[in-house]
């Protein structure tokens, strides 16, 4: 039996987490975090068993910082839509797409939201940096 290869956004997703965590870990070394990790559908069957929750965000930083207990990242891969474009701009509230991981995604950002967690969707490297910069304050070289 063939092993089902990573699909490419998987893999791109997962390469732009760790560019993401070697930056963290390169400015904030003693952060304390907590990163989900990307699991195969055995793994899940075995979370699950032990509490597991679907859709935690891909990155948690424990550190309370500008008025927030923590900051709960969910990064997707460059380029990828996550709201609709009709919501954006307008007086409605923003809509997520109607992907189903996408949905329980928003879900959980604003039930952590509702719990004084700062938590966010960033779409790629560049967008996930600034919010960490801003997040967490931008260290000034030496």
């Amino acid at each position: 039996m063939a092993k089902k290869r990573k699909s490419k956004i998987n893999q791109i997703e997962h390469s732009e987490q760790a560019r993401v965590i070697k930056y963290m870990l390169t400015h904030w070394p003693d952060i304390e975090y907590h990163v989900e990790p990307i699991a195969n559908r055995y793994m899940l069957q075995r979370s699950k068993a032990l509490g597991y929750r679907p859709y935690h965000p891909d990155i948690f930083i424990y550190e309370p910082r500008r008025g927030y207990a923590g900051f709960a990242i969910e990064l997707k891969k460059f380029g990828t839509g996550i709201y609709k474009l009709s919501t954006i701009g307008s007086s409605k509230p923003l809509e997520v797409l109607g992907q189903e991981r996408l949905q329980g995604q928003h879900k959980r950002l604003k039930n952590l939201e509702a719990n004084g967690f700062l938590a966010r969707f960033v779409v790629g490297y560049d967008e996930a940096i600034a919010a960490l910069d801003w997040y967490l304050g931008k260290l000034k070289p030496n």
